[in-house]
Order: C-alpha cells, then sequence, then structure tokens
C-alpha cells in the first residue's frame, strides 16, 4: 500500500496523528480545512470539528464561511468528533440548541454540497478522515 502524504495545517490545535495508517504528516499552513494530501491542496481538504467548536462557530457564522471555502474544492468534508445525539448533552445545550445546529447543518451540506459527517469519537472521526483522503486520491488518479 502507498503511503498518504496528509498536510495538518499548522493552526490545528489537537491533530489527529493517523497512528497505525499508512500516513506521513506534514506540518504546513493551509488556505482551507484542517487536512489535505500533498499535491492535492487545490482540490481535497477535511476540516475537523469537535462538538464545541462545531455549535460555537455555527452561532458565529464561522461555521459558514468555512463550508462556503470548502465547497470550492473537488473533495471537500467537514467531519465532526461527535454524534448528532451528543448535542442533546446538557452541556452541549448550553452552547446552542442543537436542532437548530442540526438544521443548519442539513442546510449547509443541501446548498454548498459539503458532506458534514458525525462520527461516534474522535478515533472514528480520524479514521473517517483517512478513508475519504484515500479513497479521494484513489479516484483523483483513476480519472487521469
Amino acid at each position: 500500500m502507498r503511503s498518504l502524504s496528509v498536510i495538518v495545517d499548522t493552526r490545528e490545535q489537537q491533530p489527529w496523528r493517523f497512528d497505525g495508517y499508512a500516513v506521513k504528516c506534514i506540518s504546513r499552513r493551509l488556505r482551507r480545512g484542517d487536512y489535505s494530501v500533498h499535491g492535492m491542496t487545490t482540490l481535497l481538504a477535511v476540516e475537523r470539528k469537535g462538538l464545541t467548536d462545531l455549535m460555537r462557530s455555527a452561532k458565529t457564522g464561522k461555521l459558514t464561511r468555512q463550508v462556503r471555502k470548502l465547497a470550492r474544492l473537488r473533495y471537500p468534508l467537514v467531519v465532526v468528533e461527535g454524534s448528532i445525539r451528543d448535542m442533546q448533552a446538557a452541556y452541549y445545550r448550553r452552547l446552542g440548541n442543537p436542532a437548530a445546529i442540526a438544521s443548519l447543518v442539513a442546510k449547509l451540506m443541501a446548498v454548498f454540497r459539503v458532506p458534514i459527517v458525525f462520527s461516534s469519537n474522535r478515533q472514528m472521526a480520524e479514521y473517517v478522515a483517512y478513508s475519504f483522503m484515500k479513497e479521494s486520491v484513489d479516484h483523483h488518479r483513476r480519472k487521469q
């Protein structure tokens, strides 16, 4: 299996390390998203969101701006470290109305055609991001 050269944005505070995957991580500032693949930064980006960040950025409009930027790419993805059900927890409910956040997420996916995937935990989010990047690279190579 060919190793994937994943670029991790230098501003990422809690980066995935992709331990156990055929990945070489490169730290570099990205224009869009938190992760990309070497040679595909103008085509592919993954934005990582924790639930707290998702809810706060949804309220401030930052999430909409980020998704709008990702929509310019061929392979965009937002991965949320947590589930919609997790948003119902008392801690997250203090940050905003979970139903309103879920509605905004649905609207952003419909309008900008950027998938926003909720995962059960950080480890699964990392796996989803890795799989997406690998499949996107494979798809892009087949199309050339």
